[in-house]
């Protein structure tokens, strides 16, 4: 009352714009929490906005679109990057000594030797990727010839993500009919074995119904009277049909009717903007490739740099295959619903952990065993980070904090037992617990029991190849208990974690990583029943890479009676 008698009188409109002011004052007043946020749909908006005011190159630039198409991050719109602007807009009063567990979407990376595998061991006769074409113009280079049979359209050379390639389309000025011809060179299959061409391709705003590519091959083609006697060959391909987004493989044809012969191929486009509906589907194509295919069915190959080898790990699906998945081809969109049953039934006996490359029509995905379940290694996964608001703001806390599961027990006993120093330390009749460590995958736990009636490490106290160490310490289970910590600290866990977490680093923007891993111990001290668990502490000592896993030193966690 005295303020207001002091100001004078205070409109009703006054007084609602003191208490929102009062309230802001109070809902920004800076405080510390612990929080914990999922990024939503306009989070990853914004932050492929950001991603592509910071991309360089078409690489980085298609990874920063894909944040919002995909509302996932990946490797150069990521989080400890690009995520503390989006936690500074969503909580602008926490202050220092605030931390966020934050939940997204992310999608890794294609492994980079995907691209470098195929389903043929082919000699590569004659191919044409548009590498080298200038974008923007009409594809022309030496032996390659144009022409229109209706219409003025011509192949032009287009570049996205950094790869070029040739596109057409009937869509825009002036509105006609195209018959758009792209012919090769004249290709001499004379002396080779096994013929064969393929080819990729991608559509762009498909129109129902629209036949919009013939794939014409001929024995008599004059690039300059540009008549020839041509044989439809369409059929042998698996062309897409509704919109792709990206150029995929439409399998190859082999040839062996015309060896010994000269022939080009000429791919057709189709399209007419006056008809009803218009027929403006844009279509792409990349890697024509004239090829001498003498490859084993199924086997997927690599080119190590000196030719084509099979790749062990890796296979090609055949025509039976997909007949067995009750298809004639898969494209990359089928491939995430079809391809992890077939893996199944075509590995029945697959470990933890093991990699499949596969090839098929659409395309080249890698699958990882997890858990019992083929699953892309490329597909989105969720993750859930720690950040921290530190004296410049919100920063990613690269700490690691995971509790054992029964898969990872699983890692741990895998990797126990592929050592010779350990592998006798079990029961030659499982291969899901080892009884040096204790790792066990069966009850998700690290067992130190020494009781009389356990059949684990009494037996092996008693067998033929006995843990002589601890043995020796028969009658002091305090000193038994302690070499059991001693070697799942110092061995077991660093075995486990590497296993793991291959491709640990030591430093994340100069913060250093930990891991804090919960693992459960029955009987921690070798003689009480009991399971408790622990966080046991260890940082990053050597970055691992492709060739050699990472490292790990222990910080702290053990029990201090046992572990000193």
């Amino acid at each position: 009352m005295i303020a207001a008698a002091g100001a004078g009188i205070v409109s009703c409109s006054d007084q609602n714009d003191v208490v929102k002011d009062l309230y802001d004052e109070i809902d920004n007043t800076p405080y510390a929490a612990n929080v914990d946020y999922t990024l939503t749909a306009a989070d990853y908006g914004t932050i492929s906005t950001a991603a592509a005011a910071a991309a360089t190159t078409d690489d980085e630039k298609a990874l920063a679109a894909a944040v919002k198409s995909t509302s996932s991050l990946n490797s150069f719109a990521a989080a400890d990057r690009f995520a503390p602007a989006a936690l500074a807009t969503a909580f602008p009063a926490l202050r220092q000594g605030s931390t966020a567990q934050l939940s997204y979407d992310f999608t890794a990376d294609r492994p980079a030797y995907l691209a470098t595998l195929a389903a043929s061991s082919a000699k590569l006769l004659i191919g044409q990727d548009f590498t080298d074409a200038a974008t923007g113009d009409a594809f022309a280079s030496a032996g390659w010839t144009q022409f229109d049979a209706s219409g003025a359209g011509v192949w032009k050379v287009a570049a996205y993500g950094g790869n070029n390639y040739v596109e057409v389309t009937s869509f825009g000025d002036p509105k006609e009919k195209n018959e758009v011809f792209l012919v090769s060179p004249a290709v001499d299959l004379s002396g080779v074995e096994f013929p064969a061409i393929t080819f990729d391709a991608e559509l762009r705003y498909p129109v129902a119904g629209q036949d919009y590519l013939r794939v014409l091959i001929a024995t008599d083609y004059d690039a300059e009277a540009k008549t020839a006697t041509w044989t439809d060959i369409t059929e042998n391909f698996s062309l897409p049909t509704a919109q792709t987004n990206a150029l995929a493989n439409v399998g190859a044809m082999k040839l062996e009717a015309y060896k010994g012969k000269s022939v080009n191929v000429a791919f057709e486009y189709l399209g007419d903007d006056t008809a009803t509906p218009a027929l403006t589907t844009t279509l792409r194509i990349d890697n024509i490739r004239f090829l001498d295919d003498s490859s084993v069915p199924g086997a997927a190959y690599i080119d190590n740099g000196d030719g084509w080898e099979i790749y062990a790990d890796g296979i090609s699906l055949t025509a039976d295959d997909y007949k067995a998945m009750g298809l004639t081809s898969l494209n990359a969109s089928q491939a995430p619903d079809y391809l992890p049953a077939f893996l199944a039934q075509k590995f029945p006996y697959a470990q933890q952990g093991a990699i499949k490359a596969v090839v098929y029509s659409g395309g080249t995905d890698e699958y990882a065993f997890e858990s019992g379940v083929w699953t892309p290694t490329a597909a989105p996964t969720t993750r859930t980070e720690q950040f921290v608001y530190a004296d410049n703001g919100w920063m990613f806390d690269p700490t690691v904090n995971h509790t054992m599961t029964s898969a990872d027990q699983q890692i741990a006993v895998t990797a126990a037992l592929a050592d010779p120093a350990t592998s006798m330390y079990t029961n030659l009749g499982r291969t899901n617990e080892e009884w040096y460590y204790g790792f066990n995958a069966f009850y998700n736990n690290v067992s130190f029991n020494l009781s009389a009636g356990n059949s684990s490490r009494a037996m092996v106290a008693s067998s033929v190849a006995n843990d002589t160490e601890l043995h020796a310490l028969d009658g002091k289970p305090a000193e038994q208990a302690a070499l059991l910590w001693k070697r799942l600290v110092e061995k077991g866990m660093p075995l486990y974690l590497k296993n793991r977490w291959p491709m640990a680093v030591t430093d994340v923007q100069g913060v250093e990583v930990l891991y804090k891993i919960g693992v459960a111990v029955f009987y921690p001290d070798g003689v009480t029943s009991a399971t408790v668990t622990y966080t046991l502490e260890y940082k990053v000592a050597t970055d691992g890479s492709a060739s050699t896993p990472a490292t790990f030193e222990y910080v702290s966690g053990a029990p201090a009676e046992f572990y000193k």
